[in-house]
């Protein structure tokens, strides 16, 4: 834990509550300090019409010190993208 040495990591899971036991369905890393992992302000929007779920980096897991976008759309029998 070199670089902020609050040695925190979040993480976003969705689970599946469909079986038994739960399962999770998708895991994104949300904010590292080791990583350099930032969640923009708002970070994650839930728009419960559409069933979607917006997630908003300053810099990006899938793309190191880019900004970065996934938007997931979550509901009964689908799977996160």
């Amino acid at each position: 834990m070199s670089y902020c040495q609050a040695g925190e990591e979040q993480f976003l899971r969705i689970l599946s509550l469909a079986g038994n036991p739960a399962t999770e369905t998708f895991r994104v890393k949300l904010e590292s300090c080791r990583e350099n992992i930032e969640l923009a302000s708002p970070g994650i929007d839930w728009n419960a019409g559409s069933s979607t779920l917006r997630i908003r980096w300053l810099q990006s897991p899938a793309r190191r010190q880019e900004p970065g976008e996934l938007v997931l759309r979550v509901g009964v029998g689908d799977d996160p993208e």
